[in-house]
C-alpha cells in the first residue's frame, strides 16, 4: 500500500505454517485435499497475472495456511510485467526450476 509517500506492507499471520512443512508432517496429501490446494494456488496465481505480477519464486515453502485457504507470500523476486514481454534476470529456487 502506498501512503504518504512510502510504501507500506500489510501482512497477516498464518498459524498453519506452510505448505512444505504441511505436506512433509503428512507424508503427502490425498488427492482430494492435493487438487483443493492446486485449485486454490492457480487461482491465486491467475489473479496476479490478471494484474501484470510474475511472482518468480512459486514453491510449497511460499504458500501458507491459514483456516483452510492457502495464500502465496513471498513477493521479493516478483515483478511487474508487461504482456508478451520477456524478463532478462534469472531469480529463484534451482531445486523447483523446470528441467
Amino acid at each position: 500500500m502506498h501512503r504518504a509517500g512510502r510504501t507500506e506492507l500489510e501482512m497477516e499471520y498464518a498459524p498453519g505454517g506452510n505448505l512444505a512443512d504441511y505436506v512433509a508432517k503428512r507424508r503427502g496429501l490425498p488427492e482430494p485435499e492435493a487438487r483443493r490446494v492446486f485449485a486454490q494456488v492457480v487461482e491465486g496465481v491467475g489473479y496476479l497475472h490478471g494484474k501484470n505480477i510474475a511472482h518468480r519464486d512459486l514453491k510449497p515453502d511460499n504458500i501458507f495456511i491459514h483456516n483452510g485457504v492457502y495464500m502465496i507470500a513471498d513477493f521479493g523476486f516478483a515483478r511487474f510485467y508487461k504482456p508478451k514481454q520477456l524478463m532478462n534476470s534469472f531469480v529463484g529456487t534451482p531445486l523447483y526450476e523446470s528441467p
